[in-house]
């Protein structure tokens, strides 16, 4: 666990992530059952009504942080905090997230977090081909599954249409249903670091509607891609042969 809480902190450092921190752990006074590490105050993550009594300005900067911090540790440098929740997820005085329990940490190995990469640009471009093609390279499907047989059981205009329906959330619920049983019946299994990346992402979305609600998700995650991209175009274009331009 400490290793992985170094790893992490790694990752914070390469990118110049002010706005998260984690605590240091002391090597020395470490065994195999006790972990020692920097304390650290602030708040729960989810105690709104603190965070604001006490005046801290939590809105952009610290949740763009979370989010760029979390896709760029799971994209890049394939190393990611698995158990985000309000339980290890502190506020500081100074409006900064604090991260704590790193015994559940995602790491995707080469292939798959190259996968990843291919997943993000895919989702970004509605390209639900290729968005396909990268989950059977993340373990999704098994080897040699017909990606365009998959394509075609999913009917994905009549899944569109219900996703941009609107507010009715019954219709999409049945829909997703009926897409989730369509994906089980290729063999299709989720696998436990992209369990522990939908989870987080799940989360993050939770907090930023929770802490800022007048921020706008899509705008948000708009930004998050534009960083990516102008941070890491370079390493995205070289691993996925693309022209980010």
């Amino acid at each position: 666990e400490a290793q992985n809480l170094l790893d992490i902190a790694e990752v914070l450092a390469r990118t110049e992530q002010r706005q998260i921190v984690c605590p240091r752990p002391h090597p020395s006074l470490i065994t195999r059952r006790v972990l020692v590490m920097e304390r650290l105050y602030g708040y729960r993550i989810d105690d709104v009504d603190s965070i604001n009594a006490a005046g801290i300005d939590t809105a952009r900067e610290m949740l763009r942080g979370l989010l760029s911090s979390f896709f760029e540790g799971a994209i890049i440098f394939g190393v990611f905090h698995g158990d985000l929740h309000a339980g290890n997820t502190l506020v500081t005085a100074d409006g900064r997230a604090a991260l704590f329990d790193f015994g559940i940490t995602g790491r995707f190995p080469e292939p798959r977090r190259l996968a990843v990469m291919q997943l993000m640009m895919a989702s970004a471009t509605q390209d639900y081909r290729a968005q396909l093609s990268a989950l059977v390279d993340l373990g999704m499907f098994p080897a040699g599954t017909d990606v365009d047989a998959v394509l075609a059981d999913l009917d994905l205009d009549t899944l569109t249409a219900a996703v941009t329906a609107g507010p009715d959330t019954a219709v999409m619920v049945d829909t997703m249903k009926l897409v989730f049983g369509k994906l089980l019946g290729h063999g299709a299994k989720i696998p436990k670091e992209l369990m522990l990346l939908i989870k987080g992402v799940i989360y993050l979305d939770g907090a930023i509607t929770s802490l800022a609600a007048n921020l706008n998700i899509g705008e948000e995650v708009g930004h998050l891609f534009t960083y990516m991209l102008e941070t890491h175009g370079d390493a995205l274009a070289m691993a996925l042969r693309l022209d980010v331009r």
